[in-house]
């Protein structure tokens, strides 16, 4: 096991004792000891998000953000922090810029069409409109549209307009 992972299997025994002082004190050790380097950052940022530490994480995502601008990985980060944060206008931006860096990655699509439903700035309308956009990205990625199965009744039963079935299993009044 590297140092870094044992200090932050350290780390995270304190948080899981109570001790969060303790437990942010060797989060940022580490990011010391590391040079600050960004993988190391990635991953204290998201131990620290994980027990509700966000403002630490944000400033590590954010920090390793502009060390490491072409990679997506911080910019995922910072955008599934602002969802966890409440922050849904900034999480749907953020969303919206990682989705230019994997515009075919699904569970980015997921979280960018999932998001607007939390947004209150966003309309019914927009909402739909990316809905349908995703449908036709996902049948484009499934290799177009296919042919769906017909429709056959259960045990024999007629489809269609069953008023027989009906009365006898209703009031009269209500058909």
């Amino acid at each position: 096991m590297s140092s870094t992972a044992a200090a932050l299997e350290a780390a995270c025994r304190h948080a899981n004792a109570g001790r969060f002082d303790a437990f942010r004190a060797g989060c940022w050790q580490i990011v010391e000891e590391a040079g600050r380097a960004p993988h190391t950052q990635l991953e204290v940022a998201a131990l620290l998000s994980s027990f509700g530490f966000l403002s630490d994480a944000r400033v590590l995502l954010e920090a390793c953000r502009s060390m490491t601008p072409d990679d997506p990985a911080p910019l995922a980060n910072l955008a599934n922090l602002a969802r966890d944060a409440g922050q849904h206008s900034e999480a749907r931006q953020l969303y919206a810029a990682l989705l230019t860096h994997l515009p075919n990655h699904p569970t980015v699509r997921r979280n960018v069409l999932t998001g607007l439903e939390y947004d209150p700035e966003v309309s019914d309308a927009d909402r739909l409109a990316q809905a349908r956009a995703w449908g036709e990205w996902a049948t484009a990625r499934a290799g177009g549209p296919r042919p769906r199965p017909a429709i056959v009744p259960l045990r024999d039963r007629p489809l269609g307009d069953n008023r027989e079935q009906t009365t006898v299993l209703c009031c009269p009044a209500f058909l």
